[in-house]
């Protein structure tokens, strides 16, 4: 979904070659920080994860 979204992004900003070149990264860089959140709330004991995937 995302690659598809920059994708996207990327033929409606083609005059730019800059930006594209930065939009290829797109999927890229979200999957890393995702991993960033991950490994902090790993590292973290994830208290706040917790109370949300439990019940009140």
């Amino acid at each position: 979904m995302i690659k598809r979204y920059a994708i996207h992004l990327i033929h409606k900003y083609q005059s730019y070659p800059g930006l594209t070149r930065f939009l290829w990264l797109l999927p890229y860089l979200f999957l890393v920080a995702v991993l960033i959140i991950n490994i902090i709330v790993w590292i973290d004991g994830a208290p706040w994860y917790y109370s949300v995937l439990t019940s009140w």
